[in-house]
């Protein structure tokens, strides 16, 4: 009689054992299903957040051959390859020209370059219309310090902008002659020729004074200042 006692309760404490051990099994293995469903869904989500990109189809079909450009994330900040454009509407020419109500459109690229994280990096181009062609009408390159340098080609001149705009340095050629502006505390700008101070003015009209330049508005007090050094 004890020794079927002692059978049965081998035959319990041993399925016991048996039992825990399957328990402490299923419980692993279902904690290693859990975390390869939240990795799982974590590598989707970052997936879904990278592909949620809009993007511009007609810069793309038009300009790029249909490589995707214009692109916006899922943040609304502008990434990668942008070409700016303009949009034109005009008579569509047919058979009966003057009676007809269609109409043609075109694209004009207006500026090309690139972004990061909304911010423009790299080389940006802007463009002129001349009708049937275009050509380069100035150049901005954008450094990593956030300095930039501006070259316009319709003014000869070449500015140099610190990170936060606290000094600007612009070298011009007019006739022959190279002018210089310095610009401080984003306000004060002298233009100077030959480290002579010509006048100052405001920096936030720094374009408009590079155009009054190139169109000779000073030819007269240059031409004294070099008649002087003679």
């Amino acid at each position: 009689m004890d020794g079927w006692v002692i059978r049965i309760r081998h035959i319990i404490f041993g399925n016991t054992m048996v039992t825990r051990k399957m328990q402490l099994y299923i419980h692993k293995n279902a904690r290693i299903s859990i975390m390869k469903f939240v990795l799982i869904v974590i590598l989707l989500f970052a997936y879904l957040k990278s592909t949620s990109q809009t993007y511009d189809t007609i810069a793309s079909n038009y300009f790029s051959k249909g490589k995707i450009i214009n692109k916006i994330d899922s943040l609304g900040q502008k990434q990668g390859e942008w070409i700016c454009y303009q949009m034109y509407t005009y008579p569509k020419i047919t058979e009966h020209y003057n009676n007809s109500t269609e109409t043609d459109t075109s694209f004009k690229k207006s500026s090309q370059g690139s972004y990061l994280n909304d911010k423009k990096i790299g080389i940006w181009a802007y463009f002129h219309d001349g009708g049937c062609s275009s050509w380069t009408i100035k150049k901005e390159e954008y450094f990593p310090n956030g300095a930039v340098q501006e070259t316009n080609y319709d003014l000869f001149a070449i500015t140099d902008f610190a990170p936060d705009s606290s000094f600007v340095h612009s070298s011009m050629i007019v006739n022959k002659d190279t002018i210089h502006i310095e610009c401080q505390n984003k306000r004060n700008c002298i233009v100077k020729f030959k480290e002579n101070e010509l006048y100052t003015f405001d920096l936030k009209h720094l374009e408009f004074e590079q155009f009054r330049i190139s169109m000779g508005a000073f030819a007269s007090e240059i031409i004294d200042i070099k008649n002087s050094d003679e």
